[in-house]
């Protein structure tokens, strides 16, 4: 029974699928286990992201390979830095950075 003051309903699990339909999200696919020393890192990473200096070696040092071009973000033109409102500028200016540190990701992946 849920409910409060002078109603209450009884409410079966079945009649919850039926009333909301199936779940809006499904449990996760898990993948095998690996080193916990990365899983370590990782769970770091993503919590903290790497230190400047460091992810500024690392896109070095996993740069776009040469026959992978359209990894790398386009150029944007400057001559139109003039007219475009500055909060587009910078939303460019971040996606271009996300794919940037993308592009070396799967520079760093494809060297495993």
């Amino acid at each position: 029974m849920y409910g409060s003051g002078a109603v209450a309903v009884d409410v079966e699990m079945a009649d919850c699928h039926e009333i909301f339909g199936p779940a809006l999200y499904e449990d996760p696919a898990w993948a095998p286990e690996v080193n916990p020393v990365l899983a370590t890192n990782l769970e770091e990473i993503v919590k903290d992201g790497i230190p400047k200096k460091s992810l500024h070696d690392l896109r070095k040092k996993f740069s776009t390979p040469i026959n992978c071009p359209l990894l790398s973000p386009p150029k944007r033109n400057r001559i139109f830095d003039t007219v475009l409102p500055k909060d587009v500028i910078s939303k460019d200016n971040d996606l271009s950075l996300w794919q940037r540190k993308s592009a070396s990701a799967l520079s760093a992946i494809s060297k495993i």
